[in-house]
């Protein structure tokens, strides 16, 4: 049973540095269906080892309410993130005026 998140106010979210034990892997996109935050303008990431997606692979038209807003994507020290972007990120772009990704490997 899948709990829907509402940060309706929200207009910008900065994560840095999140560890999880090393058992653990985070296996769900960090933007999913399940998280509304309609009037986010900037996504900040940065250092999150075990994060592998921030949005899912296929990203339908009804789940661009979640980011609609969106100006700007940082993400930065994210060794595991496999797609920065959904295949179709074309309803995710309408607003975003700037994207940067920086130190995305493994040492």
């Amino acid at each position: 049973m899948a709990f829907l998140i509402s940060l309706p106010f929200i207009l910008r979210i900065h994560l840095c540095n999140i560890s999880m034990p090393s058992n653990m892997s985070y296996n769900q996109p960090f933007l999913n269906k399940e998280m509304l935050i309609p009037k986010l303008e900037i996504l900040k990431i940065l250092g999150i080892d075990k994060l592998k997606e921030i949005w899912p692979c296929q990203f339908s038209g009804n789940d661009e309410v979640n980011t609609c807003m969106l100006r700007e994507i940082h993400v930065k020290e994210c060794d595991n993130l496999v797609n920065l972007l959904p295949t179709n990120p074309m309803s995710l772009l309408h607003h975003v005026e700037e994207i940067s990704v920086f130190s995305m490997w493994k040492y």
